[in-house]
């Protein structure tokens, strides 16, 4: 085959390969966006309510606008609250660099040992969505916590007690042929409130590999997806799944 060939058929084979990864990415971003417009004008709102009080104070009447604000705060409220509970799954970006080396069968001036370093990442759609986990203040003040609360409590106990007894009798059928029988009555994994969600597939996006330049992969990770031929000759496409 010809180069031309060859870029037409990587072209064909790699057409829209992070078209998934962008996707995710455009509805985080939207839901991100939409929600601090509407913090922003209930922000607004918040401040006209407080130049209302400050005009009922002295003695003007206000009170249709009062009620016509209070409705539309309470209409971004629910609004917020439906952008939170609607919140995509957030994703991560996965690094993992590459070395090789390549030595010259014959070394001359022209033809030396090469170090190649190179980097492939992938993006994996999170399975559990941290994002609706709160983050905007700290659980309780570290200074009012008591040493016993980092103590394991009965309840802690009777749980490890229970994760052992799953992962002592995974030990024992694996590793004594005489209880083997017993493989498939002892259970694989160990049952939390995410369980159902981790038996599910993890959706991934098998991105570039590149050579090991950081600002390179940062910005290609920012970038739409471009025809094989057409990407830098930075760039080459690798699937390691």
């Amino acid at each position: 085959m010809s180069p031309k060939s060859v870029n037409k058929a990587l072209d064909l084979m790699g057409e829209d390969y992070d078209a998934k990864l962008h996707e995710w990415k455009d509805r985080v971003f939207q839901n991100l966006s939409e929600k601090v417009e509407t913090i922003q004008e209930r922000e607004r709102l918040e401040l006209r309510k407080r130049e209302l009080n400050q005009q009922l104070l002295s003695g003007e009447e206000v009170g249709t606008q009062m009620t016509e604000l209070e409705a539309a705060a309470s209409c971004l409220d629910n609004t917020i609250s439906k952008l939170e509970e609607e919140c995509p799954s957030s994703f991560n970006i996965v690094l993992d660099n590459i070395d090789l080396k390549v030595l010259a069968s014959d070394m001359t001036s022209d033809n030396q040992n090469k170090d190649y370093h190179w980097c492939n990442h992938n993006a994996h759609l999170d399975r559990v969505n941290p994002v609706q986990l709160e983050n905007n203040e700290p659980i309780a003040n570290l200074q009012d916590v008591p040493n016993s609360a980092f103590l394991p409590s009965l309840d802690d106990q009777n749980s490890l007690l229970s994760d052992f007894v799953i992962l002592v009798g995974r030990v024992i059928v694996e590793s004594l042929p005489e209880f083997s029988i017993f493989k498939d009555v002892v259970p694989l994994h160990i049952k939390h409130k995410y369980s159902d969600e981790l038996k599910k597939k993890t959706e991934t996006v098998s991105c570039v590999v590149q050579k090991y330049y950081m600002l390179a992969i940062l910005n290609s990770t920012n970038e739409p997806s471009k025809p094989h031929s057409q990407v830098h000759k930075n760039y080459f496409f690798l699937s390691l799944y």
